[in-house]
């Protein structure tokens, strides 16, 4: 009986800490602040990858200026584009990449434009979070100098060190400018919505439109110079958490992003 005692005791101990564990992560809002700006760095710190044609990748003479300096391998037959990251120096700057994204493009849905775009990962690495899944970019208009790409992500998940996980669906409208194969500006409008680290249902919109220039993607910047965000997280039994996610410019391309707290609370990340 007592080393049943003593069981249940130890049961009780190690149920109370998951619990009060549990209960600090689903009301820690600067907890829901860090993970606000690592889900949206780490979804769209990569994209502008898949926002180039084909056709740039397969000349060679391009490789050298990429941002973050992945090694490049193109299967013509198949049109599929091999990003390698994290071997070698990197004189670009920008995050610390490992790991490999696949760009498959299809066919064409607008006439002399790019086609649409599949994204996947394979132990693809930013910042110390994983990212696993895949995501479809589709053209949906285009002028001369413009195409903008409707960017659907299911059940995208993002893993951090820790091996915890936070999941995202959303549609996400990116507004790309070129001059020739040179990207010059994006600008990022939708919403998304999802599951956080500690289990919570969230729901995110871009209240003001999110841009960068193509300068900054190019020298390794990739949070946005202008553009606002209010992410909503559920609560049970109380008041959801409202927090909202600002961008300014920096110091060059060190934009900023400051982040507003339903408890008053406010948090400043910088690239």
């Amino acid at each position: 009986m007592k080393s049943l005692g003593g069981f249940l005791l130890l049961l009780w101990f190690f149920s109370s800490c998951a619990s009060d564990e549990d209960r600090r992560l689903q009301t820690d809002q600067s907890f829901e602040g860090e993970e606000m700006f690592n889900i949206s760095y780490s979804l769209d710190e990569h994209v502008f990858y898949a926002l180039r044609p084909f056709k740039f990748y397969k000349d060679t003479t391009n490789y050298e200026g990429i941002s973050g300096c992945p090694s490049v391998s193109v299967q013509e037959d198949t049109k599929t584009v091999n990003l390698l990251f994290g071997e070698g120096e990197c004189a670009s700057g920008g995050p610390g990449r490992k790991g490999q994204l696949v760009l498959s493009y299809g066919d064409s849905l607008l006439p002399d434009h790019q086609p649409f775009v599949r994204i996947s990962y394979a132990d693809y690495v930013v910042r110390e979070i994983q990212i696993e899944g895949i995501r479809l970019l589709l053209p949906v208009d285009s002028s001369s100098n413009r195409v903008v790409f409707l960017d659907n992500v299911n059940n995208l998940m993002f893993k951090d060190a820790r091996e915890s996980t936070s999941k995202l669906n959303g549609e996400f409208e990116r507004n790309v400018v070129y001059a020739g194969d040179t990207i010059r500006q994006v600008t990022t409008t939708g919403m998304g919505w999802g599951r956080n680290l500690a289990g919570r249902p969230f729901h995110l919109d871009i209240t003001k439109a999110k841009s960068l220039s193509g300068d900054c993607l190019q020298s390794g910047g990739f949070v946005p110079e202008t553009g606002e965000e209010r992410w909503t997280f559920e609560r049970t039994g109380q008041v959801d958490a409202v927090h909202s996610m600002r961008y300014g410019p920096g110091e060059g391309c060190d934009s900023n992003a400051i982040i507003h707290l339903s408890d008053g609370g406010e948090i400043t990340k910088t690239q």
